[in-house]
C-alpha cells in the first residue's frame, strides 16, 4: 500500500481536477500526484529554479510554477 501524504497545495489545470503537491520540509525535492475525481499514484520531482528566481517541478512533461499552486 502507498504511503499516505499530506496534501499542501494543488494546482487546478481544468474544472474537474489537476494536481496535488505534498512538499517535503527541509529537501529539495515534493510528490505530486493527479487527482480527477479519484487520487493517481504519488510521483518524486526535483524542485528547480528559473534564472529569474521562480522556484518549480517538471509533472507530465511541462513546468508547474510554485507560485501557481494555491496552498491548502
Amino acid at each position: 500500500m502507498e504511503e499516505e501524504r499530506t496534501v499542501n497545495g494543488v494546482y487546478a489545470d481544468s474544472n474537474w481536477g489537476g494536481l496535488e503537491v505534498s512538499v517535503v520540509d527541509g529537501t529539495d525535492y515534493l510528490f505530486w500526484r493527479e487527482n480527477y475525481g479519484a487520487p493517481g499514484a504519488w510521483h518524486r520531482a526535483k524542485i528547480k529554479e528559473t534564472g529569474g528566481g521562480r522556484l518549480y517541478f517538471v509533472a507530465r512533461g511541462s513546468r508547474v510554477h510554485l507560485d501557481n499552486v494555491l496552498r491548502v
